[in-house]
């Protein structure tokens, strides 16, 4: 039998500047503290997160000791902090020298309260563009998590998406993670078994990595998800059902930054833009009845009962030549 398939499980938390302070207390009572401390008593772990600017400077003022059992978990190495802009800007709208201040006051935040040197990238609102690259790594930038519709537009097939990747610009190169769209939908939307199943068939047809990166929000902090997730016991089952993936050698978890990213070929990579909000694409049925985050309008619902949420559209195909990678061997 293969290896463990690795598993990448991210979080990104995000307020708006100048959101309600009772939207970010709820926040951080009814899904920040209980989605961390609920994985980590499980010993489900190392988990990805990024953290917004604006969110982190509230909960300086507010709230430090989430920031400290952040910090604790980071050291201990249960946790990997993820860079972006600082101010949660899309990077692609930026001119060159403003995306490079960004990330470097996120770097030099996260290196100041919790002594870490982070070396991966959220990238806001997933929207991609090839000469982002060249940036990304002359910010220290080693890999970025990207959608997994940026390769298939490219040309990939799926079967080529859970594997790291290289590309590069201006001679600059940084990794690439293929975020998977159906992990997106299946959680928390759906019963951790179809988790469980969807990755032992990964496995099984020899994959060798699966990248979960998503809005935290949808574990209780979008229109019917707390109940879901906490009162329906779904976070517990699935904590439950990832245990036992591991203690039957069907996955490991893993940090972004350990992943090795392999040698690299050349090939074209879209520029594919969503539209500002969730940047979610299609449906998720079968789960809570509503979803939206503070910020942003609830999508209509499904005829099964589950909720449309925001979808990203491709809104220009443009094409610029950036290399492709192999898979590691």
């Amino acid at each position: 039998m293969s290896q463990p398939l690795r598993f990448i499980f991210g979080l990104h938390l995000h307020q708006p500047v100048g959101n309600f302070d009772h939207v970010m207390a709820d926040h951080v009572r009814d899904v920040y503290r209980p989605i961390i401390e609920r994985a980590t008593a499980a010993g489900f772990f190392p988990l990805t997160l990024h953290v917004s600017g604006p969110l982190l400077e509230w909960l300086e003022d507010h709230d430090t000791a989430w920031l400290d059992m952040i910090g604790r978990l980071a050291t201990d190495g249960r946790l990997e902090l993820l860079l972006a802009g600082f101010d949660e800007p899309i990077l692609a709208s930026l001119p060159r020298p403003d995306r490079l201040e960004q990330i470097g006051r996120m770097r030099e935040y996260l290196q100041r309260r919790f002594g870490v040197q982070a070396t991966g990238l959220w990238l806001t609102e997933r929207v991609w563009q090839p000469e982002l690259a060249a940036d990304l790594a002359t910010a220290g930038v080693e890999y970025a998590l990207v959608d997994d519709r940026h390769f298939l537009a490219s040309g990939f097939r799926h079967d080529e998406l859970h594997r790291p990747h290289h590309t590069e610009s201006d001679g600059q190169r940084v990794g690439l993670l293929a975020i998977d769209e159906r992990l997106r939908y299946l959680i928390p939307f759906r019963p951790p078994e179809e988790t469980a199943s969807y990755l032992k068939q990964l496995r099984a047809q020899g994959r060798g990595l699966a990248v979960l990166a998503d809005d935290g929000e949808k574990f209780g902090g979008w229109p019917g998800t707390k109940d879901w997730v906490y009162g329906s016991g779904w976070l517990d089952n699935f904590l439950k059902t990832m245990e036992s993936l591991k203690t039957a050698g069907e996955i490991e978890l893993n940090r972004p930054a350990s992943i090795p990213r392999g040698p690299v070929r050349r090939t074209r990579l879209s520029r594919h833009r969503v539209v500002p909000g969730n940047g979610e694409v299609g449906a998720a049925t079968g789960g809570p009845a509503g979803a939206h985050d503070a910020g942003g309008g609830a999508g209509p619902r499904t005829a099964g009962g589950g909720v449309r949420v925001r979808a990203g559209r491709t809104l220009a195909p443009f094409f610029s030549e950036v290399p492709r990678v192999e898979p590691h061997a």
